[in-house]
């Protein structure tokens, strides 16, 4: 758990998610989050659809892979991701981005 300072002292901050998996589903709440996967072999992350979950369009998702392995990035059905064929390689970090209904920027 990682603590911000604010006018009052220290208070918790709880965007970290350490995921030790080797596959993951973006759910709503990992919306704004700072995704950290620590397994050490390979790993998926797939983007779920709006039919499956209530994305808000401007939606950030910070996904770091800490560990030996790829993390591919997988589309959901009827999920777009740009560029496609996405995968970050150990110690890589990314955003994604959702610019419009099932459709995400990979940056």
């Amino acid at each position: 758990m990682a603590y911000l300072s604010n006018r009052s002292g220290l208070s918790k901050y709880s965007n970290n998610i350490t995921d030790a998996t080797t596959s993951r589903v973006a759910g709503i709440t990992d919306a704004g989050k700072y995704i950290r996967f620590t397994n050490a072999g390979a790993k998926t992350y797939t983007v779920a659809p709006q039919a499956s979950v209530e994305w808000v369009i401007g939606t950030v998702i910070t996904v770091r892979n800490a560990a030996a392995g790829e993390l591919t990035f997988v589309e959901g059905a009827g999920v777009t991701i740009t560029p496609n064929d996405i995968t970050l390689e150990e110690n890589g970090t990314a955003q994604v981005i959702l610019v419009s209904e099932n459709n995400w920027d990979f940056i």
